[in-house]
């Protein structure tokens, strides 16, 4: 913002009195400009910062002054929307407006169920237990819903811990009452296997 001295005429800036009287009063119009403009910010949810606690208490929020302003701005868009009938479109634009992702809604009515798809590969949904509030409050108490997610990861992936060697070791045929095994099954790096001599059938 240019300085108010350049605002008046320049036979008044040329006074050194008008001058130093005009910088006196600078700091404190800087700051009622500051504050009338912050003040027309609270207006709008998406700008609204010190403001936010009027727009909670008008909607019957509880009111959050540590929680995160982005996410507290996220709720009282939801419940501003929330007054309509809760359809599709409602549903995916609330979940965009919680996760910061796309989303997709398929409802499976048979089942009474909702599945919400977060198909962009941006990681999880910024504020899912703030979506997870605000469904409960749009959606009818019959419905269920689920969050699917595909997400990318970095890296390599390993599965599984030590490869080893399995043998199966055929075990003779003996009588019913001596037979304890078929297959003697052992696993592992390394294995060492003793076979007994089992006696022959007469």
């Amino acid at each position: 913002m240019r300085p108010f001295i350049t605002r008046y005429p320049a036979f008044l800036a040329g006074s050194a009195e008008f001058r130093d009287i005009q910088e006196a009063l600078d700091p404190e119009l800087l700051e009622l400009w500051a504050a009338r403009d912050s003040a027309q910010a609270q207006l709008c949810v998406e700008t609204a910062s010190w403001g936010l606690r009027y727009w909670e208490r008008t909607l019957g929020l509880p009111a959050e002054a540590g929680k995160d302003l982005e996410a507290r701005r996220s709720r009282v868009r939801s419940r501003l929307m929330g007054a309509d009938v809760s359809t599709v479109s409602l549903v995916e634009s609330v979940a965009e407006i919680y996760a910061g992702l796309p989303a997709k809604v398929e409802e499976h009515a048979e089942r009474f169920w909702v599945d919400i798809f977060f198909d962009e590969a941006g990681g999880l949904p910024r504020d899912l237990e703030g979506l997870v509030e605000a469904l409960r409050e749009i959606l009818p108490a019959h419905l269920g819903w689920g969050f699917q997610f595909l997400l990318e990861l970095g890296g390599s992936l390993r599965i599984g811990g030590a490869f080893g060697t399995q043998a199966a070791l055929p075990v003779p045929e003996v009588p019913d009452e001596m037979k304890w095994m078929d297959t003697l099954r052992t696993g592992g790096v390394l294995a060492l296997v003793s076979v007994l001599p089992v006696p022959e059938r007469n």
